[in-house]
């Protein structure tokens, strides 16, 4: 899918909701904050939240706005315990790449 030259990629609008409400850090329970975000960057309607949490988490993994910290266990959708990542946004701004039109994000 190319991006539109004025659209934002998923990395860019979480990290605008995420600076909105004063969060430092997205993860997979936060769900609000993700889907919100998702719906920003125009994302394709009628999507399970699952497959949204996954795109938006290819997203942040392959984005230079973001670096994983750590994980929390936590249940997914289908109620098992596993591993999620905790995403926040890197320190310097100097490592961003540009907000739009990013490859993969």
């Amino acid at each position: 899918m190319t991006n539109h030259p004025n659209r934002l990629t998923i990395a860019a609008a979480v990290k605008l909701v995420m600076e909105r409400d004063g969060k430092k850090h997205v993860w997979f329970g936060q769900e609000r904050i993700w889907h919100e975000a998702y719906e920003l960057a125009r994302g394709a309607a009628n999507v399970h939240p699952n497959d949204v949490w996954k795109r938006v988490r290819s997203a942040l993994a392959a984005s230079n706005l973001f670096e994983q910290t750590q994980y929390i266990r936590a249940a997914d959708w289908s109620g098992r315990e596993i591993l999620h990542p905790r995403y926040v946004l890197k320190s310097k701004p100097d490592q961003y790449k540009s907000a739009f039109n990013t490859k993969n994000c």
